[in-house]
């Protein structure tokens, strides 16, 4: 376990323990998911860059199928265990085991499993845990399963590996869109040049200093790419060895653990000052927070009605905008893979283009609305924010809502789309379905709730629309059929599906935002009225509990202190 592991499951420990008996509970569930989370890595790039070969060199044994056409199809996660096997999870959590040799067969049913998990008797796999390495489909597979695998894992993964032959002797515009996607969904990436082995050592320096002035010019000056040939395991071992877990996992919970800290010292406080006030005090404020809930429930109603005319057509257009600005952008790239002959890489192209585009819209977009979803909530309650500040003076009360609203947001972007996904242990069908259902709500799981049906849209007709642009024309006749029939295409596809699915989404959002305010008052509505009872019960015991109170709250910052703030 962790250093960090340790820390946050002692600290979680010791919080039990200090609420006891006290009326105030934390997060029953913080603990398995402390314990128990693992940090996905996946592996990614073209099937041609050498994934499972560089995979299979780290591991000590070839397990991995290769080849000269895609081998991989299903993303495979690789995990340590003394008895090797396979288990093959559904799209409907189901999971299925087979014996090892059956990989190559299982991994082209891509049709009917999400994922697999190949556990192997492998001391590298055993030194790098709690870091999960995931082999995925290259950009040469089919689009179904290209797509499937990196919509799925570019939420859930805490770190990426990002792997590029030698032989291109360059970051491509495709490459740098695939570490641009890699970005907006908040990870790192370690970056690896592969098959150095078939280069001499001044044409592989020469590579790795051009490839490293680009790395730095796009993502800044300490990015560095990692040269490795087909045996130097020392190099790869070094690169995954060089990925701090200790980070990834700090990274992964303190904040969580943070906000629930400052939330439970704010309850505390809050029934301090409750239990310091006469009951006619309390039972008017709690007139008023009974109030506030139902402004708030008029105000959602209110706003789920304008959110089409408000949110969604203007989000429509800047994405519509947006596609049309890329794809205008990569005209010359996508006409020199006609000119080629390479049909294949240009729908892979196209595909790429779009998915990217709407990935890194859909969540500025959602990110924009979530905003002024929280301000129109906010509103709603002006008249309780002045209730409130006189019963605490020392607090903007509906400021501090407001900002628990967007923090709770933030949590579930940063979090709520990893954590719980990467269980080591494994119960059947239960795990593979808490791993689809993590994201729902998360601004990263929305925006790729919003990018998978319309790629699998696209992808139907795709096909339809490059096949009358044919190799061997001349480059502006396929540049206008570009312009003229397959941009437009893809632009209607959006524009016909994208609103319903916008629609949707922004109804999940509201209902997260509201719940986060409703949440909020409910529970202070929960302390104040514990606390008016208690003196309607035991007043002459009221300033014995007001000290009990703040001598809690004293301990839970110390707490913090020790355990999180170090």
């Amino acid at each position: 376990m962790l250093e960090c592991q340790k820390q946050f499951a002692s600290y979680i420990e010791s919080l039990s323990k200090l609420l006891a008996g006290s009326g105030f509970t934390n997060d029953q569930d913080l603990l398995g998911k402390v314990t128990q989370t693992e940090l996905l890595v996946p592996v990614i790039g073209a099937f041609s860059a050498g994934k499972s070969t560089l995979l299979n060199t780290f591991m000590g044994t070839d397990v991995l199928p290769v080849g000269i056409a895609p081998e991989t199809e299903l993303a495979t996660e690789l995990r340590y265990s003394p008895e090797p096997y396979l288990i093959a999870i559904t799209a409907s959590g189901e999971e299925k085991r087979f014996p090892v040799d059956a990989l190559v067969s299982i991994n082209r049913r891509s049709s009917e499993f999400l994922y697999l998990c190949l556990y192997l008797d492998s001391a590298p796999l055993k030194r790098i845990a709690p870091l999960v390495l995931v082999d995925m489909p290259g950009y040469g597979s089919s689009l179904e399963s290209h797509n499937k695998a990196l919509l799925y894992y570019l939420p859930r993964g805490s770190h990426f590996v990002v792997v590029t032959s030698v032989e291109d002797g360059n970051l491509t515009q495709s490459m740098l869109r695939r570490l641009d996607e890699v970005k907006t969904y908040a990870a790192e990436f370690t970056f690896v040049l592969s098959k150095c082995n078939l280069k001499g050592p001044q044409q592989v320096q020469a590579v790795v200093e051009y490839v490293d002035e680009q790395l730095a010019v796009h993502f800044g000056p300490d990015r560095k790419s990692v040269p490795v040939g087909k045996s130097d395991t020392e190099p790869l071992t070094r690169a995954f060895e060089a990925i701090d877990p200790e980070e990834l996992f700090s990274r992964l919970f303190i904040e969580v653990l943070r906000d629930e800290n400052i939330n439970l010292i704010a309850q505390v406080n809050l029934a301090a000052r409750a239990a310091g006030r006469t009951g006619a005090e309390n039972e008017g404020l709690l007139r008023e927070l009974e109030a506030g809930l139902a402004a708030l429930e008029a105000k959602k109603e209110g706003l789920g009605t304008e959110l089409r005319d408000r949110y969604s057509g203007r989000m429509l257009t800047r994405c519509l905008k947006a596609i049309d600005d890329d794809l205008d952008a990569a005209t010359d790239e996508l006409v020199g893979l006609v000119a080629g002959g390479n049909s294949a890489a240009l729908g892979n192209a196209v595909s790429e283009i779009v998915r990217a585009t709407l990935s890194r819209n859909i969540q500025a977009e959602m990110e924009d609305a979530s905003s002024l979803l929280i301000e129109e909530m906010a509103q709603s309650l002006s008249s309780l924010g002045a209730s409130m500040a006189a019963f605490n003076p020392r607090e903007d009360w509906a400021a501090a809502v407001s900002d628990k609203a967007k923090t709770s947001l933030a949590m579930a972007t940063n979090v709520m789309s990893k954590w719980a996904d990467h269980m080591a242990s494994r119960q059947a069908s239960k795990r593979a379905k808490t791993r689809l259902a993590q994201g729902i709500g998360s601004i990263l799981a929305v925006g790729t709730g919003v990018v998978a049906p319309l790629l699998e849209a696209i992808i139907v007709f795709l096909p339809d629309l490059l096949q009358n642009i044919n190799a061997g024309r001349e480059r502006q006749r396929i540049r206008e059929s570009l312009q003229s029939q397959v941009f437009p295409g893809i632009k209607a596809e959006v524009r016909a599906k994208l609103p319903e699915i916008l629609n949707e989404q922004l109804a999940v959002m509201l209902g997260r935002v509201n719940k986060s305010f409703e949440g909020q008052i409910s529970k202070q509505k929960d302390i104040i009225d514990a606390q008016r009872q208690e003196r309607a019960e035991h007043g002459a015991r009221a300033e014995e509990n007001v000290k009990a109170l703040e001598t809690l709250s004293r301990a839970l910052k110390a707490l913090a202190s020790l355990y999180l703030y170090v």
